[in-house]
């Protein structure tokens, strides 16, 4: 089976979760989302990761871009709860299912998580710049700059191998002329389920809105993610 054909396949299903009416009346889009990620500690505070991602469009009609990533993430051995990192992604966006048009991520961030009994807050601020391909397009503004703020609440649930969670996050454009502003907010809802030691999925949904726009856009994710940790 072609590898779209399996994404669509997941995510026909993931929708079936939620009632077709919210997403026929409340969103301007919805998409899915399949990533795959494989990590390996180099010591006791280093550890490097890989990533793959395959996004849709258009209510699941067609794939949207593909997306590669390596990153590198950092904690000190006296400062556990505290983790800094940065990352690369490689963007191939689709038209007509051919690579349309490639752009370069690249990220810094730095991470403070908080454990209380089974619950496990984090807040995370991330800031991306984002370079695009001048020769397929005219951009206003190259590269793209945000900051992610995001805050994620789990819960561990005492032996079982579900931790649900909830998340929030809110964009910030960052470097314009006209001066910076919020642009967007995501809620995610999932839970990750632990395979193994080794191994674990997530599935989730996610709502986002822009906001500050002439154009908001409003899109409803479904999404499975694999992480391996060698």
């Amino acid at each position: 089976m072609h590898l779209s054909a399996k994404l669509y396949t997941i995510i026909l299903f993931l929708a079936c979760l939620m009632p077709g009416q919210i997403i026929a009346q409340e969103t301007k889009d919805c998409i899915g989302i399949l990533e795959g990620e494989v990590s390996k500690k180099i010591n006791k505070s280093l550890e490097i990761s890989l990533s793959e991602e395959i996004r849709s469009k258009n209510f699941l009609e067609e794939v949207d871009r593909l997306a590669t990533g390596v990153g590198v993430a950092y904690k000190h051995p006296r400062f556990k709860d505290l983790k800094v990192g940065g990352s690369y992604e490689l963007l191939s966006y689709f038209n007509q299912n051919l690579i349309d048009e490639n752009k370069h991520r690249f990220s810094a961030y730095v991470q403070y998580k908080y454990s209380y009994g089974y619950f496990d807050f984090s807040l995370r601020s991330r800031f991306q710049s984002t370079y695009q391909d001048e020769s397929t397009g005219n951009y206003k503004v190259n590269p793209k700059n945000k900051l992610r703020n995001r805050l994620n609440v789990a819960y561990n649930i005492y032996g079982t191998p579900y931790t649900p969670y909830t998340s929030f996050e809110l964009t910030n454009t960052v470097g314009l002329v006209n001066g910076d502003y919020f642009d967007r907010y995501r809620i995610r809802l999932g839970f990750e389920y632990r395979l193994n030691k080794q191994s674990s999925i997530d599935i989730f949904s996610r709502y986002s809105k822009d906001i500050n726009q002439k154009e908001p856009a409003e899109i409803l994710s479904f999404g499975l993610s694999y992480n391996f940790k060698l």
